[in-house]
């Protein structure tokens, strides 16, 4: 009785832990697919090319779906935060910003 008891245990422990790791992974966004790949290719393209001109910007990950931008990675200040959302806005062709970037703490 004891060993059914404690490998139980240890069952609901690995569940416990499964539900703890797949949580963790909740935050992975999955975007709906394009009905308009080329015009959105082009729009990730031009927020790029905006984002390379500020300082600080360079390397957020940028995607688009029907007109929807996307931008994620991590930046040193809330003040570039901001200007990467805005820089996304103001962005021809761009209906509106999911901004997921985050600021570093150090």
């Amino acid at each position: 009785m004891t060993t059914l008891i404690s490998r139980a245990s240890r069952l609901s422990t690995r569940l416990l832990l499964s539900a703890i790791a797949l949580s963790a992974f909740s935050g992975c966004a999955v975007l709906p697919a394009s009905s308009n790949a080329g015009a959105d290719e082009s729009i990730t393209a031009n927020v790029q090319s905006s984002l390379a001109e500020h300082t600080g910007l360079e390397g957020l990950t940028v995607q688009t779906v029907n007109g929807v931008v996307y931008l994620s990675g991590e930046v040193s200040t809330g003040v570039e935060l901001q200007d990467a959302e805005a820089a996304a806005l103001a962005t021809q062709k761009v209906s509106r910003v999911v901004n997921s970037i985050s600021v570093d703490s150090d």
